[in-house]
């Protein structure tokens, strides 16, 4: 297939004309001109690579936290439409019970692997956060980092966690992100930490930040504050 005139961003970021040939599901070659017996003409569009959503709790009337397989393949299904082909499907902060049922389904989804975006693991946002920046999180479920409790989600979810959020200043932080960064992307979240504290955090582990400056602990002119220590 030759989906010709389009809009293609080359090796310096810079969009020009171009025409792509793929080859199943591969792309064969790039070039300002190719024929072939099947050409769409995509004068006036862009063509980009798919996009990878990390940080989804739902859509399309499904959340993660439904814990339910059916639910995430409607989301699946859905985003594909929308350019995305792949996505973890994230978490809340819920009972221990909640988390279980839901980590189970989407490995369950994932050994189905339902048409649409390819699921690639979950983000787990919560409960290890700060109560003080808890957000719209349940704050009956919000806890300190325990790292026993993490292995066994993990363990028992056949390792599908991909990144895990935390708030560092919480005790039992330093021993959580020093282990469970050996397993996954740790990131800083919902977090009261100030520089210092976040500063350390990224020293011992952490190499993400969700949501940057949302749910954190701001910057002012005496204390720059985790969001200043993350950019």
């Amino acid at each position: 297939m030759i989906l010709k005139n389009a809009k293609i961003m080359d090796d310096t970021f810079t969009l020009v004309d171009a025409c792509l040939s793929t080859d199943g599901e591969k792309i064969a070659e790039i070039a300002p001109e190719l024929h072939g017996d099947e050409e769409i003409d995509l004068s006036g569009c862009v063509i980009v690579p798919g996009f990878v959503d990390i940080h989804i709790h739902a859509c399309v009337g499904a959340d993660t936290c439904d814990a339910s397989t059916a639910g995430l393949a409607k989301m699946a299904a859905h985003l594909v439409t929308k350019g995305v082909t792949s996505f973890c499907p994230t978490t809340m902060t819920v009972s221990h019970e909640e988390i279980e049922d839901a980590l189970a389904s989407v490995k369950a989804c994932m050994d189905d692997r339902p048409f649409g975006a390819a699921i690639m693991g979950v983000n787990m946002e919560g409960p290890y956060i700060s109560i003080n920046k808890k957000g719209a999180q349940k704050g009956e479920y919000v806890k300190n980092p325990d790292w026993e409790e993490f292995k066994r989600f993990y363990d028992g979810c056949g390792g599908i966690i991909k990144l895990v959020d935390i708030a560092p200043e919480c005790e039992g932080a330093d021993e959580f992100i020093k282990k469970a960064s050996k397993l996954c992307t740790v990131s800083i979240a919902h977090t009261d930490a100030d520089y210092d504290q976040a500063k350390h955090a990224f020293n011992i582990g952490i190499t993400h930040a969700t949501h940057l400056y949302n749910a954190m602990s701001g910057m002012t002119h005496r204390s720059p504050g985790c969001s200043w220590r993350c950019i």
